[in-house]
């Protein structure tokens, strides 16, 4: 463990303008930003690139194992810089809406913080500083509520309470692809910086300037997307103990790829019921929600081990249709 180990450190700020365009509706306009420092992660520290080099694995302390030898430091950095318009109208003449679009760019040293990361490069952590995998360039989210005008003025004090102000609820999104990681087996056949430390290396690059013409898009459930393996490679391996040339090589860097974009529509029919009780009075709600009412299915992520026998094949979706109903009381 890192002796001068500090608390973490995080910086946000948000510069924002908000025009009202007429009675109840608004447009925003913001940016925000967020730096984190000092950020907590768990290292293989017991090891240097070319190790194996001379066909025996040295490590740093030899009376510690490589894959063993772990230390926790709090020295890993994030950037987060995101621009979003909200247009919004306010609940008025029985309805209101809200929608928002994102542009972002979230970059790290490795998002997996707590558990441990593997770094490419013991020696020069920036080789890991690309995209997080929370990154997604664009996201549009949003939704509206309609009360229902149907018995809303009835003199009907029964077709008013039990038919009359209902309301319908629509949420939607929409959101760029995931980001994702190709990396080499977790095998002394995947070490391929020499350095002992299995699973964390990225093969080489044969392709174009787009990362995504690796994604072979498929047509159909009978023929799923997957990726070329024929633009990745094994890399030369380094010649020498420290050999630092080797990372000169057009290695994949962090993240490169981006998968399919995801959206989603949900709808929920919603009534608030008034229970008078002596001096106080109850509520009731009845809900009833569908989630995912378009049953939108989205491949997942591709098998991303490089020299494995499946790498680059994708065996399922996700996204199912889910309906609901509950029942809220509140006193």
């Amino acid at each position: 463990m890192d002796p001068e180990l500090r608390p973490q450190l995080a910086h946000n700020w948000l510069i924002g303008v908000q025009r009202e365009l007429g009675p109840n509706f608004s447009i925003e306009v913001d940016y925000t930003g967020s730096a984190g420092r000092r950020i907590g992660s768990i290292i293989q520290f017991n090891r240097y690139t070319g190790d194996y080099a001379d066909g025996v694995y040295d490590a740093i302390n030899p009376y510690i194992n490589i894959r063993d030898g772990n230390y926790r430091t709090n020295s890993f950095w994030s950037n987060y810089h995101g621009v979003q318009l909200i247009l919004n109208k306010r609940f008025s003449d029985g309805w209101s809406w809200y929608t928002a679009y994102t542009f972002s760019v979230a970059k790290d040293l490795g998002s997996a913080y707590q558990w441990g990361t593997l770094q490419t490069s013991i020696e020069v952590w920036d080789y890991d500083y690309g995209y997080a995998d929370y990154d997604h360039r664009h996201r549009v989210v949003g939704g509206f509520l309609w009360e229902l005008p149907i018995f809303r003025e009835t003199e009907n004090s029964f077709l008013k309470t039990v038919l009359g102000g209902w309301q319908i609820g629509v949420s939607y999104h929409f959101t760029s692809g995931r980001r994702f990681n190709v990396f080499a087996a977790y095998s002394p056949s995947g070490d391929f910086n020499l350095d002992g430390a299995w699973g964390g290396d990225r093969p080489v690059w044969l392709g174009g300037d787009d990362f995504n013409d690796a994604i072979l898009k498929g047509s159909g459930d009978d023929n799923p997307p997957s990726l070329d393996e024929d633009l990745f490679g094994v890399p030369d391996p380094p010649r020498y103990e420290k050999d630092m040339d080797y990372y000169n090589q057009n290695l994949l860097p962090k993240n490169a790829f981006t998968w399919f974009p995801t959206y989603n529509i949900d709808i929920s029919l919603q009534k608030n019921f008034t229970i008078p009780s002596g001096n106080r009075d109850f509520n009731l709600q009845l809900i009833m929600d569908v989630f995912n009412i378009l049953k939108s299915q989205f491949w997942d992520l591709p098998a991303t081990t490089y020299g494995y026998a499946n790498f680059g094949d994708v065996t399922r979706k996700s996204g199912d249709r889910i309906a609901q109903i509950s029942i809220r009381f509140m006193f």
